[in-house]
């Protein structure tokens, strides 16, 4: 059986209320949505016998991008300053009751190991943003995580006065210093 318009149309303004959600109620619309469907169809039944449909305002809002990662370095590396994002925001937007409570996003995680040389990687946001109808613009972030060999090592260091008064006598302990 071949649909012709498969489309069918609700006008939301005639549901009934409850709780800031709209119900349709199937017994109520299958005349309508029968109409709709043309006179070659016949609607036996419509599962379930109600559809809530719960609307909110859709609204945008400017974020700050946090970058989620787990690294662990090869010895003798560390990290260099700060790991940054860019772009450092996002705009973010759906509905009004959840973008309401976001002040901040977080990326996906980057995860790695052995790290000895400065990485820049591009990610999309954290999987736990997927199920809340969120939008990000732009899609993805650019994460730049510096690295650097660090060394240790001794210096020798040997202490004399300068610009001593003659009637001065200074002691030292120790004249030369291993930092």
């Amino acid at each position: 059986m071949s649909i012709s318009h498969p489309e069918v149309f609700v006008d939301l303004q005639k549901l009934e209320d409850i709780g800031g959600s709209k119900t349709i109620s199937s017994l109520q619309y299958a005349s309508i949505i029968s109409n709709q469907l043309g006179d070659h169809i016949e609607i036996k039944s419509i599962t379930p016998e109600n559809i809530k449909l719960v609307i909110d305002d859709k609204i945008e809002k400017v974020v700050k991008v946090l970058p989620q990662t787990n690294l662990n370095f090869e010895k003798q590396y560390q990290l260099f300053g700060n790991i940054l994002a860019k772009p450092v925001i996002t705009k973010i937007s759906g509905p009004k009751s959840v973008i309401d409570t976001i002040t901040e996003v977080y990326t996906q995680l980057i995860k790695k190991d052995v790290l000895n040389e400065t990485v820049t990687e591009t990610v999309g946001f954290d999987d736990k943003y997927s199920g809340l109808k969120i939008k990000f613009n732009p899609e993805k972030v650019l994460v730049y995580i510096p690295v650097e060999k660090f060394t240790e090592t001794t210096r020798t260091v040997f202490i004399h006065a300068i610009n001593a008064v003659s009637y001065t006598h200074l002691r030292a302990h120790e004249t030369v210093l291993d930092l």
